[in-house]
């Protein structure tokens, strides 16, 4: 079990090597714990363990959301662009607000050439 007054050494493996942590509980986060683990039938130190791992996976999720939510133009949207700007790959990335080298990617993937759409200089 959990002590609430002096806290445990509790192992818990990361990316491949153990670390400890000196983990300190107040009464209230004791019960909770023994709650959670009575539920789920198992002790209240693999409770604790589970919880972190979700916890740190948690950390993760932003970025993952980010490049989910972060969808490429079609190529419909692309060959507009590039011929509003005529070509100028900055222009484009400024409007888009986005680095130029993603807008040269998506550039890349769908074939389309920004030299093309440039104008002719004497």
């Amino acid at each position: 079990m959990l002590s609430a007054k002096n806290g445990r050494l509790l192992q818990l493996p990361r990316r491949g090597r153990t670390q400890r942590y000196q983990v300190k509980f107040d009464d209230e986060e004791v019960t909770i714990l023994q709650r959670i683990a009575q539920q789920r039938r198992t002790s209240a130190a693999i409770v604790l363990r589970q919880l972190v791992r979700e916890a740190e996976s948690d950390f993760a999720t932003p970025k993952l959301r980010r490049r989910a939510q972060s969808t490429a133009p079609s190529s419909k949207q692309m060959v507009q662009l590039v011929q509003k700007f005529q070509g100028n790959v900055s222009a484009i990335a400024r409007a888009m607000s986005k680095d130029r080298t993603q807008v040269r990617r998506w550039l890349s993937r769908y074939r389309i050439d920004a030299d093309q759409f440039r104008p002719l200089t004497h």
